[in-house]
């Protein structure tokens, strides 16, 4: 009496082998199939999305005010609209991060349950000031004109 697949299946004596069989197909087909050097798809559509913002182009600069304009269409008189900015004094305006976690804040909550110490717990702002622009700063060049040059940076 010989055995084959198909006895061995319509009997139905060893469906611990043959799921075991399965198992050990579907692990291997698995490893195969996954490249090492990027996450599973599932983690990489849970990951968050990082969303950068650019600030509008900047058109004066000057040692106490920056003149900052909006360019936008929605404006009805045809006027741009201005906002002036003092920079800020002093050494350490530079080294002014807005946003760190707040340790009073963290220490202040009551419980951990819903792990609410991880997240940001942003102060109020306390600079009302702009932060001084880097030495050999550039003004960015405007869109229309930008399109047709590159900026060289001849030594």
């Amino acid at each position: 009496m010989s055995i084959t697949v198909s006895n061995l299946l319509k009997q139905r004596r060893y469906p611990f082998i043959a799921s075991l069989v399965l198992l050990l197909l579907f692990v291997t087909l698995f490893i195969l199939t996954t490249n090492t050097s990027q996450p599973p798809p599932l983690y990489r559509l849970r990951q968050p999305s990082v969303t950068t913002t650019t600030p509008s182009p900047l058109t004066n600069v000057t040692n106490n005010i920056i003149t900052n304009v909006d360019d936008s269409d929605d404006v009805s008189n045809g006027e741009g609209l201005e906002l002036e900015w003092k920079v800020c004094p002093g050494p350490l305006a530079v080294d002014y991060i807005p946003c760190l976690d707040n340790w009073k804040v963290i220490k202040s909550l009551r419980s951990r349950r819903h792990m609410e110490h991880r997240e940001r717990h942003c102060p109020k702002p306390k600079l009302r000031c702009l932060i001084p622009l880097p030495d050999g700063y550039k003004v960015p060049v405007r869109w229309p004109k930008s399109r047709d040059m590159v900026r060289l940076l001849v030594w």
